[in-house]
């Protein structure tokens, strides 16, 4: 059957049956090394038990695990004549004894390095060593055992070879043909949907590596490059090296819509340009990339690498460090993103954003007693445009955290200016992004900004979302422990849009609840509304936090919001978002305020 090329399972059950029809009583049974060497997993046991020897399965390597596990630990025979009473078996002999089995002789099928393969053992049902027959029978199967299971990891390993990148490790181009077949045929099966998408990847100055280093360097350099790229796709898509600085990578079960392609694009352009060390050299490794899409830029595996290679070269002349869709349609809709993505990195540094001051006003004494910050971009192009233009897209590309660092940097700043100039103290909210929220720095940078601004904590409140809350809500309760030892007050943004839980909440370090706008909105005509914000007022006082309603833009809100016992709100019925001097005048006039209340 060796020769024949039959498969491994088959052999290893064809040993065993031969063995157990030359030995009466007799049950024989092989176990496998996994890869790591740290367990043995069911090779053959025609005879064992049923539940016996799924039992044992994955058996751990190790002193006194058994006669498997032993002799495979100590790489040589263990002849356990009485599995009641020996020490090895104190963990497994409740497993064996129901199913009569009183003996076990097991032996390493080793290979012919050395290397452990396996474990091959004979179990009795008599308490009772092994014969001299049995033991020349047990000599000559583990030889033909160890020759099947080493020819099976010799024919592994030449498959592996011929389908795979001796560098890398990654899939070649053979299998990545293999793969794109079956996906594509998978999609046809569901009517052109998910999408199958094919980015083929070059990397832009890879030959300056080769140039100033050698190709050791380089060739280090491709296995750090592919392990990146691994890291930003799914277990079911795919990383091919074609060769060279040239890689495929095949994405998979992807919904209809460019937008899912290219926040994976961005991914693995952020995850590629990241600096590499080489020998004492720092290198940025930028990259090209073309996207081909199934069924619509071509209906075989050759058309949509072909188109794909087609759109990676025309990013490669348009510049280089980007990315270009196949199609006219996909690459407008993609380059408007980009260039927006662009456009916020580009306006960070150039100082286009800028501050909004909307007040919060106490509803008791008709006072502001806190504003919040809220970002505008004065985009070159475009005009003024609203948050609703650009977080979403600096959230997907990680801008939000510089972005979101320079407004809690401005707001301290202008609040700590307003006090100089001797106005009102009050609190400066500010809206804080979930990627800067888990970022382990976090709270020392908060401490930073609040340092070099000089405004005191107690005048800064960060507001959190209840979905940033309840991703990990150990780690969002010691980081609000944290800043609030420094004074820094929390609340919790668009209360009630989440799924926070109250055990979750009564943990949480927060001093007042904000009342999503959704519900005040519709407050006059929506029953469910109207008791969705009593009962968030009342939890809010019950649990001693301060309520805040958002969006308050008539009188008739406030009248509900003040007969309900609301603490305070805000809105366009107090006050549109204004520029620091506008605020500055509305501090100094109280009475504009008041005669809202």
């Amino acid at each position: 059957m060796i020769a024949m090329n039959s498969p491994l399972r088959d052999v290893l059950d064809k040993i065993t049956r031969l063995i157990e029809e030359q030995l009466e009583g007799v049950f024989a049974s092989i176990l496998l090394v996994d890869s790591d060497g740290e367990h043995l997993w069911h090779g053959a046991a025609p005879s064992l038990p049923g539940t016996y020897a799924r039992a044992i399965d994955g058996i751990a390597i190790g002193p006194n695990m058994g006669s498997c596990g032993t002799a495979a630990y100590r790489r040589e025979s263990v002849i356990v004549a009485d599995i009641a009473n020996d020490a090895l078996w104190s963990n497994f002999r409740d497993l064996a004894q129901p199913h009569g089995l009183r003996s076990c002789w097991s032996t390493p099928i080793l290979s012919h390095q050395g290397d452990l393969l396996g474990t091959f053992a004979l179990y009795s049902g008599e308490v009772r060593e092994p014969g001299s027959f049995e033991r020349r029978l047990t000599e000559r199967v583990v030889r033909i055992a160890a020759i099947a299971i080493e020819r099976k990891q010799n024919e592994d390993e030449i498959f592996f070879l011929a389908n795979h990148d001796a560098l890398t490790g990654l899939p070649n181009r053979i299998l990545l043909k293999d793969r794109l077949t079956q996906a594509m045929l998978h999609t046809q099966l569901h009517n052109h949907n998910p999408w199958v998408s094919v980015v083929f990847v070059d990397l832009d100055n890879f030959k300056t590596v080769n140039d100033r280093l050698g190709h050791t360097a380089g060739d280090e350099l491709l296995k750090i490059v592919a392990g990146r790229m691994v890291g930003c796709v799914r277990p079911i898509d795919a990383v091919v090296r074609l060769g060279g600085d040239e890689f495929v990578i095949l994405l998979v079960d992807l919904p209809a819509s460019t937008d899912a392609i290219s926040v994976i694009l961005h991914k693995l352009r952020a995850a590629i340009t990241d600096p590499i060390a080489l020998d004492g050299h720092e290198f940025h490794i930028t990259c090209s990339m073309g996207v081909a899409t199934f069924p619509h830029d071509g209906n075989d595996a050759e058309a949509l690498l072909m188109n794909a290679d087609a759109a990676m070269y025309q990013a490669k002349n348009s510049g280089r460090d980007s990315f270009q869709f196949f199609t006219a349609e996909m690459n407008t809709k993609a380059h408007e993103r980009f260039a927006m993505q662009d456009a916020i990195r580009s306006g960070i540094a150039r100082s286009e954003f800028y501050l909004d001051y909307q007040p919060q006003v106490d509803l008791r004494s008709g006072h502001i007693f806190a504003v919040e910050a809220l970002v505008r971009w004065r985009h070159p192009v475009l005009g003024v445009l609203s948050p609703v233009h650009f977080i979403s897209l600096a959230e997907e590309t990680g801008l939000i955290v510089p972005l979101g660092d320079w407004v809690l940097n401005e707001a301290c700043r202008q609040n700590k200016a307003w006090q100089d100039a001797g106005l009102p103290h009050l609190s400066v909210s500010v809206n804080v992004s979930a990627l800067q929220f888990q970022e382990k720095d976090w709270p020392q940078r908060v401490r930073r900004i609040l340092k070099e601004s000089g405004l005191e904590a107690e005048y800064l409140e960060l507001e959190v979302t209840e979905s940033l809350l309840m991703r990990n809500v150990d780690q969002a309760i010691a980081t609000m422990k944290e800043l609030q030892e420094l004074g820094v007050h929390f609340a919790i943004d668009d209360f009630g849009t989440g799924y926070s839980s109250l055990s979750t909440l009564k943990c949480l370090p927060v001093t007042r609840l904000k009342i999503d706008q959704s519900f005040v909105r519709n407050l006059a005509h929506d029953e469910d509304d109207r008791s969705i914000i009593s009962a968030v007022i009342s939890l809010g006082q019950r649990l001693n936090m301060m309520v805040i309603a958002e969006g308050v833009e008539t009188e008739d809100q406030l009248a509900f919001l003040r007969a309900n016992g609301c603490d305070e709100a805000q809105g366009y019925h107090f006050s549109k978002p204004v520029d620091p001097g506008a605020m500055a005048d509305l501090l100094n006039a109280p009475e504009l305020i008041l005669e809202h209340i």
